[in-house]
């Protein structure tokens, strides 16, 4: 499965909402997405996609491995993921 063929699939997931395919493909993506910022915007798709299951431990599991990948990102983006880190985990403790 190529990074292509996921994100394809993944568009198609998103356009009729099965956040059930969703949460079967984006874990394929993510060990295929070298760049760290694109990595992190996965992650949160992921836990995006969680949340709307209703699975909030692993919506937060998933947030808290895109604070794993803020040392990695381009400085200027740093703090601006710390505050959606925060902000989605305040979201999931609601």
């Amino acid at each position: 499965e190529s990074q292509e063929f996921l994100q394809e699939l993944v568009n198609m997931y998103i356009r009729n909402n099965d956040y059930n395919g969703l949460a079967e493909v984006y874990p394929k993506l993510i060990p295929l997405t070298s760049d760290p910022l694109e990595k992190s915007q996965v992650h949160a798709s992921l836990a995006a996609t969680y949340k709307e299951l209703g699975d909030i431990k692993k919506a937060r599991e998933e947030v808290l491995k895109i604070a794993d990948l803020i040392p990695f990102l381009p400085k200027e983006v740093q703090q601006a993921a710390k505050n959606d880190v925060e902000e989605f985990l305040k979201i999931l403790s609601e």
